[in-house]
């Protein structure tokens, strides 16, 4: 194997064509703007930049591995369809600022691609608890405990993608900031306008110490960590569809067209989609090992080896899309089955904490009312509560366990509802967040083209 053939990196950084293109576009603007080098020159420039977008839209654009990466395939580009002046495209900048500047301005959209698809996720889930009208067994060391709400439950895990979406929105903001000029690390003698080309590209400010912003990664790290935790959060959801829906709980049913066959068995319809994301966390959380395995030994600034940190971010962001879009889909085909069936699942001593709770309203201390029940349920007899309680024993229920309850957040009907609007609105606002954020990236699309023609009088 050759050097060149090992050190390449196209496979992975295509990717950033799109991005370089709007990067080197912006970057010569400012050469121009700024008088580093001639509009005359930045024109020509940026209009081979433009056909080398066009071309690589179209899929005709000629990659060649003997020039390493991206980045140098569309210089190459360029250079042969200008001429030589066209090598002034990449004064006062080094290829250290170049590739993290792309890097940002892709992981800033794969984080709102990714908050985006939580939201979707979670606007399914409100639908499914809106038509979830049924108590069913709550869980402790996976052992019945209590009745709740199925809508209860749902909401539980809406409200933890909600939690999610907001690590994301804080990831973002220390993402959007902008390193090119910072060159190779320490600055460079040109009188360059960093602010002006932070602009052109949609940032809300610069890493300022030339220095971080060609050596820091720790926004990889941040996003994965985000994406770590989400998917967490969608394996534990995956896990309980798995055992809800299994004969033992019985509990759910999905569509046939979202569970899939055996190879033997002919009854068998397997939560293979929920099984899957369970399974792909590990590959998740092996992708934020990777990244700040990857950081943990490299010095200040630029380091070959972070020409590995772009693997990790686009598998992670890649396979937690497709787990949110196919979960969102999913769960629109999922459903309880029937109070009456579900009432045959609950076990006898599911209200047992209610009953001591009838007791403490009687007067008895809690201690001694939880003492009382657990030794009526071990004798199975209870006429020792019925002395205390009288006929108010008949009223505990599954059905008024769940009415009886009065706490803010409880399963109870009316605080469900009243959750479930609420979410609704949130999630209503987090998507402003995400058209705010998408809006101010494409005026600073349509300002870098604004630039194109004030300076350079070139259309792009």
């Amino acid at each position: 194997m050759s050097i060149k053939k090992f050190t390449q990196s196209l496979n992975i950084d295509k990717r950033l064509f799109e991005a370089d293109i709007w990067n080197t576009t912006s970057h010569n603007l400012m050469l121009a703007k700024q008088g580093i080098i001639e509009k005359d020159v930045a024109g020509e420039i940026i209009k081979n930049l433009k056909e080398a977008l066009k071309e690589f839209k179209e899929g005709n654009f000629k990659f060649s591995e003997e020039l390493e990466d991206v980045h140098m395939n569309i210089e190459s580009y360029v250079i042969s369809k200008g001429g030589e002046k066209c090598g002034a495209m990449h004064t006062a900048r080094s290829r250290n600022d170049q590739v993290v500047t792309d890097t940002r301005i892709l992981a800033r959209e794969i984080t709102l691609n990714t908050m985006e698809n939580l939201l979707n996720l979670s606007n399914s889930l409100i639908d499914f608890a809106e038509r979830s009208k049924v108590i069913i067994p709550g869980y402790t060391h996976l052992q019945q405990a209590m009745p709740t709400l199925a809508s209860h439950w749902i909401l539980a895990y809406i409200d933890a993608f909600l939690r999610d979406f907001e690590r994301l929105n804080g990831a973002y903001k220390r993402t959007n900031l902008c390193p090119l000029g910072s060159a190779a690390f320490a600055g460079t003698s040109f009188p360059t306008d960093r602010n002006f080309t932070a602009k052109l590209l949609g940032f809300d400010g610069l890493i300022e110490n030339s220095l971080d912003g060609v050596a820091s990664r720790d926004f990889i790290a941040e996003i994965l960590s985000c994406l770590a935790i989400l998917s967490a959060t969608l394996s534990r959801f995956c896990e309980e569809i798995i055992l809800f829906n299994s004969y033992e709980f019985g509990l759910i049913e999905i569509s046939p067209e979202w569970t899939t066959g055996s190879s033997i068995m002919p009854q068998k319809k397997n939560p293979d989609i929920a099984e899957l994301t369970r399974g792909k966390t590990g590959r998740i959380y092996g992708d934020l090992i990777n990244i700040l395995t990857l950081l943990k030994g490299v010095p200040y600034s630029y380091n070959r080896d972070m020409q590995e940190d772009k693997f990790p971010l686009f598998d992670a962001s890649d396979e937690v899309n497709s787990m949110l879009e196919i979960l969102t889909e999913m769960s629109r085909n999922i459903k309880f089955k029937e109070q009456e069936q579900i009432n045959k699942k609950f076990s006898n001593e599911i209200i047992a904490t209610d009953m001591a709770n009838l007791l403490v309203i009687k007067g008895i201390p809690f201690r001694k009312a939880y003492n009382m029940v657990k030794e009526c349920i071990n004798k199975n007899d209870f006429s020792e509560i019925n002395k205390v309680a009288g006929n108010e024993i008949s009223k505990i229920n599954i059905e008024n366990c769940i009415k009886f309850r009065k706490s803010t957040g409880s399963a109870n009907y009316d605080e469900v509802e009243r959750m479930a609007a609420d979410r609704k609105k949130k999630i209503e606002k987090f998507y402003e967040i995400i058209e705010e954020k998408r809006k101010r990236t494409e005026d600073a699309k349509i300002i870098t083209s604004q630039y194109c023609s004030e300076i350079l009088n070139l259309q792009v």
